[in-house]
């Protein structure tokens, strides 16, 4: 049609339909009102967030109908799944007034996440990053390091992967494996000197917290980063959640409402899973301690133990060659935390991948220190008991069944000008 075609097209079918508009919307002269967004949770969450993982990963997406855009943030358990922990369906664009409001009803929901030891793990929306900045200040916002790096080769170029030597993209892959901020510093006074002036500034313009694991994790004492740097798992998360954002959903509300079954869906399935597990460890914890253990044999290091009043002290060396290399100094308390003896080392393995490094490994096979065993050197965030932990306390309803009612706030209705 052409425009004097669909003009004249709309006008008749309002004329014809009437009072159809007369019943649904009302005259002129009524303020009519829609709804501008809703925030909400499921319920089961307030009791799960304290016990999840201190990394947590935030994203949003558009919507099918309307114009309305999806917030959400999951948390990861014990197993490795996503979590949820709320969400928001705000009308128009994601932008900086939209994460502010998402962010200011997450914390007041969950004011456990407004901490020094949390990582908020993001893509480089500017809106994003200055609402975490606003609402969750002392918590820290790390980027993305897929997003990064696709940001890096559009802004510097720099080859296929990275591959061109001193590019910004191939420092930033090396300063991103680093397990230390001594590495960092060594490998940033080797190669800085030899980039070039705009790769530098653009490599520089992020706080090193915010991108590299090492730098994050000696941040804040106790912080992990649980081997993780980007956010693929909260996107995988929209395309899981396609039902509710499909036009089949046809509003907001509806939206909420399917979001919300599969939410709980998820956690009964979850639930199952974690009080069906036999074991120390769950499955994904089972998965990083063969890969700890793995080709770990005690003729491989040298290890020498002391003992003070809090813990023991082990200074761990690789033999290769017959010559000792230089290792890690490995701290154990002598009490264990939930059921764990996981331990610290100078390494940074441990805190950057939130297992035990190959060094603490070494420790438990030596057999040096009494009542620590392969299984619990394990964190707890890894162990079974800690799974079923995020289950418990939770409402049941008078069938028995899993309440679905749910923590919710609605923005003040906007007026409509037509």
């Amino acid at each position: 049609m052409t425009k004097d075609e669909r003009s004249t097209f709309i006008a008749k079918w309002k004329h014809d339909h009437r009072d159809l508009l007369m019943d649904q919307l009302g005259p002129k002269c009524v303020n009519v009102s829609f709804l501008h967004g809703i925030f909400f949770c499921p319920s089961f969450s307030q009791a799960t967030v304290p016990e999840l993982q201190r990394l947590v990963m935030a994203d949003a997406c558009h919507l099918h109908f309307g114009k309305y855009t999806l917030y959400s943030c999951y948390g990861i358990t014990a197993n490795a799944n996503m979590f949820p922990i709320g969400f928001a369906i705000l009308f128009g664009n994601e932008n900086l007034l939209g994460w502010q409001a998402f962010w200011k009803f997450v914390i007041e929901i969950h004011p456990c996440l407004n901490q020094t030891d949390v990582t908020i793990v993001t893509d480089q929306d500017k809106g994003l990053f200055s609402a975490i900045s606003d609402e969750v200040s002392l918590a820290v916002n790390f980027h993305c390091s897929y997003h990064r790096s696709q940001n890096i080769l559009k802004m510097c170029g720099g080859g296929k992967g990275g591959t061109k030597m001193y590019s910004a993209l191939w420092v930033y892959n090396r300063l991103l494996s680093c397990r230390t901020v001594n590495q960092i510093a060594h490998v940033q006074d080797k190669y800085y000197p030899l980039m070039h002036s705009k790769d530098l500034q653009y490599l520089t313009n992020i706080a090193d917290h915010s991108q590299y694991p090492a730098a994050r994790c000696a941040l804040t004492p106790g912080t992990y980063m649980y081997h993780r740097t980007s956010s693929a798992a909260v996107e995988s998360m929209n395309a899981a959640n396609r039902e509710m954002r499909a036009k089949t959903a046809v509003d907001p509300l509806n939206a909420c409402i399917l979001l919300l079954k599969m939410e709980c869906k998820r956690f009964t399935k979850q639930r199952r899973m974690a009080y069906g597990m036999e074991g120390e460890l769950s499955t994904r914890g089972k998965v990083l301690y063969d890969e700890v253990f793995a080709n770990i044999s005690v003729y491989d290091f040298s290890v020498n133990v002391s003992e003070d009043e809090y813990g023991y002290i082990c200074t761990v060396r690789r033999n290769i060659n017959s010559q000792t290399r230089e290792g890690g100094s490995v701290s154990i308390l002598k009490e264990p935390y939930r059921g764990s003896y996981f331990g610290k080392c100078t390494c940074g393995v441990d805190t950057c991948d939130a297992v035990p490094c190959e060094h603490m490994a070494a420790v438990v096979i030596s057999s040096r220190i009494p009542n620590i065993t392969r299984e619990n050197i394990m964190p707890y965030w890894w162990r079974t008991d800690h799974w079923q932990l995020r289950f418990q306390n939770i409402d049941r309803d008078d069938s028995g069944g899993w309440q679905t009612k749910f923590q919710h706030k609605v923005l003040p209705v906007v007026e409509c000008t037509k």
